[in-house]
């Protein structure tokens, strides 16, 4: 748990001082994606786009050159974390509804989502990869790319999404997961 916190402290810190994404950027990122892919990660907030670059181009480093450019590898990166916006979040709320969830336990972010108001939207960002997922599928997103947001915290879920080994471990760690 040691780990994880330093990694919410460090995405805490990193998201109140975050830039903008340079044109450059823009145009590197609108080459990843599909049409539709694109229209939904233009609706992402300033923080969130600015880290799913990031998380990109790390995976873009990190991944094997035999696969070549045409792949959705990279715009599962960008996109992974797209169920976050559907909670209407800040940084001090999300850290908040981290939390909670550190406590109550990610199952209860299910039975949140139930709810209504505040403890609604707790559950919806707790539950952001499933979210996610249904967001990308429902925009016309590539299967992969969905696949990979709704499992992008679950490594036992990897392989029946169809995410190969070498791929996911490679995704996971450039969004800061702890990877095995």
């Amino acid at each position: 748990m040691a780990f994880r916190s330093a990694h919410f402290v460090r995405r805490f810190f990193g998201s109140l001082f975050a830039g903008r994404v340079s044109a450059d950027e823009l145009a590197w990122v609108e080459a990843q994606l599909t049409a539709e892919e694109w229209r939904l990660w233009q609706r992402m907030g300033r923080i969130d786009r600015v880290e799913s670059v990031a998380v990109a181009r790390r995976a873009a480093a990190q991944l094997p050159a035999e696969l070549g450019e045409d792949h959705p590898w990279l715009a599962a990166a960008l996109l992974h974390d797209i169920g976050k916006r559907d909670s209407g979040f800040g940084t001090f709320r999300r850290s908040a509804a981290q939390l909670m969830g550190s406590m109550a336990g990610r199952s209860a972010g299910a039975a949140w989502m139930e709810s209504s108001g505040q403890m609604r939207r707790v559950g919806i960002y707790l539950n952001h990869a499933a979210v996610g997922s249904t967001a990308i599928a429902v925009a016309g997103g590539r299967p992969e790319v969905a696949a990979w947001a709704k499992v992008h915290h679950d490594p036992a879920g990897w392989a029946g999404a169809g995410v190969p080994g070498p791929i996911a471990r490679v995704l996971a760690a450039a969004d800061g997961e702890t990877v095995r």
